[in-house]
């Protein structure tokens, strides 16, 4: 899942947040001029990115929801645990 600690993290990994000196826990906004101008030069350049199409789970057969490793068609005995 996507939270608050996975976000900061990316934006640290990006370079748009620092931790801050002398504290042992927190972040300081850093300018993005260059991250932007990294972006615009992909942009510029024609850079393709490839975002696949979002599956909605109720298309997906219940086995692939349910995450159920079993082959298709194979009938799970009661309580078991697959």
């Amino acid at each position: 899942m996507n939270n608050g600690g996975f976000i900061l993290a990316a934006l640290r990994q990006e370079g748009l947040v620092k931790p801050i000196a002398g504290a042992e826990h927190g972040m300081n906004r850093v300018e993005p001029t260059a991250y932007l101008a990294e972006v615009q030069a992909l942009i510029a350049a024609g850079t393709a990115i490839a975002i696949p199409p979002l599956a909605n789970r109720r298309t997906l057969p219940v086995a692939k929801r349910a995450g159920v490793t079993a082959p298709v068609g194979t009938p799970l005995k009661r309580g078991s645990r697959r």
